[in-house]
């Protein structure tokens, strides 16, 4: 384990390796603040940005961090703020929109294919099929 700043409170902590970089009482109170989100949304599905805020007190911050992480779906984006990190139109989950994520994808299939090219260039073919070791 590392030691780590929480990304809330700034305090150092023992971080596991994996999952958000809060300490165990900032991750506490995270998670009863999405309870509380969760438990809002499931009584007024659709409910805006500002209502969740003004119903629960969880900050819209608070949402779009959770809208970014995936943890949070909103179907009115453009009024909640997450954006894009590559173009900025607004998200209604994740990082990209989906325009950008279907370009990035096609950006590795290009290159994962390049790649394989290049490889089968270097590496002479066999007629042997399977695997074996080299002399």
């Amino acid at each position: 384990m590392e030691l780590k700043n929480c990304s809330t409170c700034h305090r150092v902590f023992q971080y596991p390796g994996y999952g958000y970089i809060l300490c165990p009482e900032c991750r506490r109170t995270d998670e009863a603040q999405f309870q509380l989100v969760k438990k809002f949304l499931d009584q007024y599905p659709g409910a805006e940005g500002k209502e969740v805020f003004l119903a629960t007190g969880v900050p819209i911050n608070t949402l779009i961090k959770w809208v970014r992480e995936g943890r949070l779906v909103s179907s009115n984006a453009v009024n909640l703020g997450a954006v894009c990190d590559i173009c900025g139109k607004p998200v209604c989950t994740g990082k990209l929109c989906p325009e950008c994520k279907k370009d990035i994808v096609k950006q590795f299939k290009e290159s994962e294919a390049e790649d394989i090219e290049k490889v089968e260039k270097i590496i002479p073919k066999s007629h042997d099929k399977g695997m074996k070791f080299l002399h």
